[in-house]
């Protein structure tokens, strides 16, 4: 049962394109730092002009980030944090990653023989034959020479150190069965099947879970890495009265699988124009499960999954990585969905998109009982659901409309109160880039890609503020990376650093 179209009807209505590829500028170095006495505080290092897309990361000692490049590309830049100087670049394909659409470079920390660790760069670049398959690449961070290469797969998750330490792991399509499985890219450069929890026909969702068609109905199942099924269970069982063939997204909290299933969607392709209807928002419903039973824990109709930071994609059961669920209930990681009533339709081009929604609640919730902890109704011109557009203070302070006014919500407890008009807030400020490779769905081409996240100043209403960029060593430290001691982070225009001022005497 190919479920291939049904993975890019999910790639082609979460795609847009903003601006295009801009000019390189060499870095502007900060003046001199005046001399002071006392602790001394992050001072304006350099600046860099470049389309990026995504915050950096630090790998060993050196900043790597994503841009947009000439001719409608991808490429990974890897830079000196110290003074913003490029070391090496290399193009960049999403392949087949579509789960959150959004790429941002990885890195895997590897054990040699004698026990050190070292840490790599690990991307997808294009092959010729397009159609977005890729190699793989694992490359020494300030060289980019490369260790380890997987050639030609369709990769459906970002590349992850294996449990034993010293491999790569990554999901890809095995495109002779039609299904996804895990593979382990060695020191010697060979890629081997380490796990394959679905059988030919299956559809494989990670953490052990599988959906397979009996003929009559689709079962969802758990099984072992030996391909025995320990839990089988109908569907509709799990989410009674719900369709099947709509947006999923499973994550996991401890023993417990936590599932969300969409509304039915109508998407039309016309002129150019992707939209998406769905009708009623109702019909969605998240479910948990016991992960070893499979018995139902909670069930609750009318929400979705809404300013997640637990990904809502699963890792296989054992494997560490951004995937994965990280922690207990307990963890500061706020667990949040929304309620809403009515239906929603997006609309993409090529130049713009539009979004609307009626109106929504966003609620806290227990992982462990499905229990709503909190309830904030929302403005009807509040674009919550659309992710991007909502400004906060901190990870877990979120700045959202309201029948009040703009309001600042603490994610963890709910408790919320006017946000002031002097309060310097961070927008997540959708970076998208143009990537023209194109996949094929019902005959037409698919070619854009959403590029990454990017945090910048904004105002009370939650626009980005275009006056300025300095953002500061606070932004920085919540956003952005610290990398060998220099806080390093992104904005629309490209690359900022502040570095520890030195005290003189």
């Amino acid at each position: 049962m190919s479920r291939i179209p049904a993975l890019i009807t999910t790639l082609a209505v979460a795609l847009g394109c903003l601006a295009a590829c801009s000019g390189e500028a060499p870095p502007e170095r900060a003046p001199t730092a005046t001399a002071s006495r006392g602790p001394s505080p992050k001072t304006f290092a350099w600046r860099t002009q470049a389309p990026v897309f995504g915050q950096p990361i630090g790998a060993g000692g050196v900043g790597v980030v994503y841009e947009s490049a000439p001719g409608e590309r991808f490429r990974v830049v890897a830079f000196d944090p110290h003074t913003g100087r490029r070391l090496w670049r290399d193009e960049v394909s999403p392949s087949f990653t579509i789960d959150g659409d959004h790429l941002t470079p990885v890195t895997v920390t590897l054990k040699r023989r004698q026990g050190e660790e070292s840490t790599y760069v690990a991307y997808f670049t294009p092959r010729d034959s397009g159609n977005l398959h890729a190699d793989l690449m694992v490359v020494r961070p300030r060289t980019g020479e490369p260790v380890r290469i997987a050639y030609d797969r369709l990769f459906r998750t970002d590349p992850e150190t294996c449990p034993d330490g010293r491999n790569v792991c990554v999901l890809a399509l095995d495109e002779q069965t039609d299904s996804i499985r895990t593979y382990r890219l060695d020191a010697a450069g060979h890629l081997d099947v380490t796990h394959q929890y679905a059988d030919e026909g299956k559809e494989q969702f990670g953490l052990g879970l599988v959906l397979d068609d009996d003929g009559s109905r689709d079962l969802l199942q758990r099984v072992d890495s030996d391909r025995q099924v320990v839990w089988s269970r109908p569907i509709t069982d799990v989410f009674p009265g719900a369709q099947w063939e709509t947006q999923r997204w499973f994550t996991r909290s401890g023993g417990t699988y936590i599932a969300a299933l969409g509304p039915p969607s109508e998407i039309t392709t016309s002129a150019g124009i992707a939209t998406k209807r769905t009708p009623d928002l109702r019909k969605a419903r998240m479910t948990a499960f016991d992960a070893h039973t499979g018995r139902t824990l909670w069930s609750v109709g009318g929400v979705v999954p809404c300013l997640d930071w637990h990904g809502w994609a699963v890792a296989d059961e054992g494997e560490r990585g951004p995937q994965a669920r990280r922690g207990d209930p307990d963890s500061s990681v706020p667990w949040v969905r929304c309620r809403a009533n009515g239906g929603y339709e997006y609309r993409s081009t090529e130049a713009d998109s539009a979004y609307s929604l009626r109106s929504v609640v966003l609620e806290g919730f227990d992982p462990t009982t499905g229990k709503t902890t909190w309830r904030l109704p929302l403005s009807p011109t509040d674009q919550l659901l659309q992710g991007d557009q909502v400004p906060f203070l901190d990870r877990t302070t979120a700045v959202v409309s309201t029948r009040r006014g703009r309001e600042q919500v603490d994610l963890k407890s709910g408790r919320h109160r006017l946000a002031g008009q002097d309060a310097t807030l961070h927008c997540l400020d959708d970076a998208r880039a143009r990537y023209r490779e194109p996949i094929y769905y019902d005959d037409a081409p698919i070619y854009y890609r959403n590029g990454g996240t990017l945090v910048v100043p904004c105002g009370p209403e939650g626009r980005p503020d275009g006056s300025s960029h300095r953002v500061g060593a606070a932004m920085a430290d919540r956003w952005g990376s610290t990398i060998d001691g220099v806080d390093v982070v992104a904005t629309r225009d490209g690359l900022e650093a502040y570095s520890q001022a030195r005290n003189t005497t």
